[in-house]
């Protein structure tokens, strides 16, 4: 006869062995998100993410509203990331970009076997980053008033931003003290009038994304535009990385 502690241990392997496996998430790496720009032609652009499951297929179309152009596979690789590289792309345009799980996808969360990004772009991609020369942000700078006049006519609509919020974790006893740039994972078309909110000495203000970005980066975009319109050259869609933190080392970024 079994003691009741022998069973007990067994009806345990038995129920574990027969317990569905754990629910896993299926992304896109931070920084894709609707209104990014990707680089346009000659470079090839490349979408990628994370799946904790190995071998999977994934498959990437681009869809220009109308129908399909490209489809795109790759195969989750043992570090259970993916990657799958899009043919050059034309400056401009409007896509939506979906990324299907198609087989050996066990375990993923419901609704989570496809990720799609809408209006996204392709044009010349730009990374600022440094210290905090390249964060000190365009809201305490003398041209303001004049740049968020043109910007909210439109001046500027060619221009995308996306900001990584400054690493808590590497520096876990320091608090931000503008709170609302930590966490920011989107893409902002500047035109929009979309607000974020900046603290005062009376209190909190509503500002366009903007404010909130490296002044050096913006002006470099904005004097880049200025000068490809005042010669008669084509623009293009402008996408501006920020990835700046003050106060750390310069070897840190080099």
């Amino acid at each position: 006869m079994r003691s009741p502690m022998l069973l007990s241990l067994m009806i345990g392997v038995v129920t574990a062995s027969l317990s569905p496996p754990p629910l896993v998430n299926f992304t896109m790496s931070v920084g894709f998100s609707d209104d990014m720009v990707l680089q346009m032609e000659p470079e090839m652009s490349s979408i990628y993410g994370d799946c904790p499951l190995p071998t999977s297929l994934i498959e990437v179309t681009v869809n220009d509203g109308k129908t399909i152009i490209e489809t795109v596979s790759a195969t989750v690789s043992s570090d259970s990331t993916w990657k799958a590289t899009l043919k050059p792309k034309p400056m401009g345009g409007s896509y939506i970009i979906t990324a299907t799980c198609k087989s050996n996808c066990p375990g993923l969360t419901p609704n989570n076997t496809n990720i799609t990004i809408q209006r996204v772009t392709f044009g010349n991609v730009y990374f600022c980053s440094g210290q905090s020369n390249m964060a000190l942000s365009i809201w305490y700078t003398y041209e303001v008033p004049d740049l968020t006049d043109a910007v909210l006519k439109g001046k500027y609509s060619n221009i995308r931003t996306f900001q990584y919020g400054e690493m808590n974790r590497a520096y876990p006893s320091y608090t931000p003290l503008y709170t609302s740039r930590v966490g920011i994972s989107v893409w902002y078309n500047i035109s929009y009038s979309a607000t974020v909110s900046e603290p005062t000495e009376g209190g909190r203000k509503e500002l366009n994304p903007f404010h909130t970005f490296s002044a050096t980066c913006l002006n470099f975009a904005f004097a880049l535009t200025d000068i490809l319109q005042k010669e008669g050259k084509p623009v293009p869609p402008i996408g501006l990385i920020q990835s700046a933190i003050g106060g750390t080392r310069i070897e840190q970024w080099i």
